[in-house]
């Protein structure tokens, strides 16, 4: 009972913050939240921003990216974040973990939104909605301004010559 009083209490706290304007219901998948399209009608051009995204590689296999994001981690020095989430093989899908706090995408995918120089695998659709559906990024940060992304991206490419940097205009509004 206290932790459903404090989930609540939490989930108010949340629509507080968020103005009360955003939908009831968010995307819960990644080409949702990307589809220029169906965001235009849902939500307000002042909820997008762009962001820098450091990306080390991508792939179709989840499994390969995470063998490969360990020992990056420890070569460049950089915190993996996985956020609670893992690859749920029955549902062929990242997501979060099903006894997360979050109740609203427990089961689910939801990206990646903070500035950070920390590593996990996300969606690459979220960055670049030209890509093929279900490709997947192994992240080395995410930025506002693109001076940060571009010193991390020096640093990264000592060990990974392939990485790159990807402007993306993302959704970053409530989405509780």
């Amino acid at each position: 009972m206290r932790y459903t009083l404090i989930g609540l209490l939490a989930s108010a706290l949340l629509l507080a913050s968020c103005g009360g304007t955003a939908p009831a219901a968010a995307p819960a998948t990644d080409s949702a939240i990307t589809d220029s399209a169906a965001n235009a009608a849902d939500y307000s051009e002042s909820e997008y921003d762009t962001v820098y995204v450091v990306v080390l590689d991508t792939n179709q296999n989840y499994y390969i990216l995470q063998e490969k994001m360990y020992p990056l981690a420890a070569t460049l020095g950089l915190v993996i974040d996985t956020m609670n989430r893992y690859y749920d093989l029955d549902k062929d899908r990242i997501v979060l973990n099903e006894n997360d706090e979050d109740e609203m995408f427990r089961g689910e995918y939801f990206p990646r939104r903070t500035e950070s120089a920390t590593m996990s695998l996300e969606y690459y659709s979220l960055y670049d909605t030209s890509t093929t559906e279900g490709n997947i990024a192994l992240v080395a940060g995410l930025f506002y301004e693109q001076p940060a992304a571009d010193s991390l991206l020096t640093l990264v490419r000592k060990e990974v010559p392939a990485a790159f940097m990807k402007p993306a205009r993302m959704y970053m509004g409530c989405i509780h």
